[in-house]
C-alpha cells in the first residue's frame, strides 16, 4: 500500500470517529469543557510517529478538550463515596490514599480535585453513626489530613481546608472524635486535620469565626480530653496545641472567656511541657500559647503554674534554649515567669 493510499485511509477514519464522538456526545452526556481540567492537545496518531513526515501532520485525528481517563476514574472514586458499603468505602479511601496528595510534587493531582463533591462526600462519611466504622473513619481523616496539608506555596493550597471549614467539616470531624474518644489513632488525626485547617485561615475575623465555630462544636472539650488520655502521643499533642497557637486573635479588648487561652488546657499543657519541653518545636508552640495568655489572663495563669508548681519548668525551659538566638522560647518563658512574680 502505498503512501498516499494509506492517508487517504487515515483522513476517512479520521472523519467517522470525529462524527461518532460528536454524535455520542449529543445523545449521552452533555457536558460543558469546564467540568474537567482541559489536558494539553494531544494527538493519537493510528501508526507510529517515525513513520509520518513532518510535512503529513494533516493526517492525524487530533482530539482537544477530551476527559482524560485519569479524571474519569476520579470522578468515579468520588462518586462511589456515596456507596452505603463500609468495605467497599474503605477499598476506595485505600486507592485515594496511595495518590499521596499531602506531597509537594502531587499538587497538580491534588488541584484536580477542586470544584468536585470530594470534601461534601467525605463529611458525609464522618457522619456515620456507626459504631463500627472506627477503622473507616480514621481513614477518612487521613485522606482528609493529605488533602488539607500546607505545603510549598501557602496560598495554593488553601482551597481544600477552607472548604471543609466552609461546609461545617468542623462539627463533623470533632462528633466522629467523640464517639471514639478512646480510639487512639482517630484522636491524633482528628487533631492534626483541625490543625490543618486552623492553619489556613488568615485575619482575625476568620479566627474568631472559626474559634465560634469550636466553641459550638464542643470541639475544645475533646481536644482537652484527647490531650490528657493520650499523653505519650507526640503527634496528637503537636497538632492540639498548633490549633490553639492558630486560634489565638491579638486583640486585647476581648474577654478571657472568648479567647482559647481558657484555664482548663493550661493543666495538661503544662504536663506536656514538662515531658516534652525538649522538643524544640513542641516546646515553642506551648510557651507562645502561654505567653499570649499571660498577655490577657494573668490570673488564671498564674494560678494553675503555681498549683502546678511550674514555676521551675518554666525556669528550665528558659535555661534549656538559652543559648540558641533565633529561637524565642528563652525570652517568652522568661516573660511568662514575670506574670508569675509581679
Amino acid at each position: 500500500m502505498n503512501r498516499s493510499t494509506r492517508s487517504n485511509r487515515i483522513r476517512k477514519r479520521s472523519i467517522m470517529l470525529t462524527r461518532r464522538a460528536r454524535n455520542k456526545n449529543n445523545h449521552i452526556r452533555k457536558r460543558v469543557i469546564d467540568d474537567y481540567i482541559t489536558p494539553q492537545k494531544k494527538r493519537t496518531r493510528f501508526k507510529e510517529d517515525s513513520d509520518l513526515d513532518d510535512d503529513n501532520n494533516d493526517d492525524v485525528l487530533v482530539i482537544v478538550n477530551a476527559p482524560t481517563p485519569a479524571n474519569q476514574f476520579i470522578e468515579i472514586q468520588i462518586k462511589m463515596l456515596l456507596d452505603e458499603d463500609t468495605s467497599k468505602l474503605q477499598n476506595i479511601l485505600d486507592v485515594l490514599l496511595e495518590l499521596r496528595l499531602h506531597k509537594s510534587e502531587h499538587v497538580d493531582a491534588r488541584k484536580a480535585l477542586e470544584n468536585t463533591n470530594i470534601c461534601q462526600n467525605l463529611i458525609k462519611i464522618m457522619s456515620l453513626d456507626d459504631e463500627n466504622s472506627g477503622e473507616l473513619q480514621s481513614k477518612v481523616f487521613l485522606f482528609a489530613y493529605h488533602l488539607t496539608f500546607v505545603c510549598g506555596n501557602t496560598n495554593s493550597h488553601q482551597y481544600f481546608p477552607r472548604c471543609f471549614i466552609e461546609k461545617d467539616a468542623i462539627e463533623a470531624i470533632t462528633k466522629v472524635m467523640k464517639q471514639f474518644p478512646r480510639n487512639e489513632i482517630i484522636q491524633q488525626r482528628g487533631c492534626s486535620l483541625l490543625a490543618n485547617l486552623t492553619y489556613s485561615i488568615d485575619g482575625d475575623d476568620d479566627v474568631i469565626f472559626t474559634e465560634e465555630l469550636f466553641h459550638l462544636s464542643n470541639s475544645f472539650t475533646i481536644i482537652c480530653n484527647a490531650m490528657k488520655e493520650f499523653t505519650e502521643n507526640v503527634k496528637l499533642q503537636f497538632g492540639a496545641i498548633a490549633i490553639l497557637c492558630d486560634l489565638i486573635v491579638e486583640d486585647p479588648s476581648r474577654s478571657e472567656n472568648d479567647t482559647v487561652g481558657q484555664v482548663t488546657f493550661i493543666a495538661p499543657i503544662l504536663d506536656v511541657l514538662e515531658k516534652y519541653y525538649s522538643n524544640t518545636a513542641l516546646a515553642t508552640n506551648i510557651i507562645y500559647f502561654l505567653w499570649n495568655v499571660a498577655e490577657r489572663n494573668q490570673e488564671d495563669l498564674k494560678t494553675h503554674i503555681l498549683e502546678k508548681k511550674a514555676t521551675n519548668l518554666l525556669a528550665k525551659v528558659e535555661s534549656y534554649y538559652k543559648d540558641d538566638p533565633e529561637n524565642e522560647v528563652s525570652k517568652r518563658a522568661a516573660s511568662v515567669l514575670k506574670v508569675i512574680y509581679k
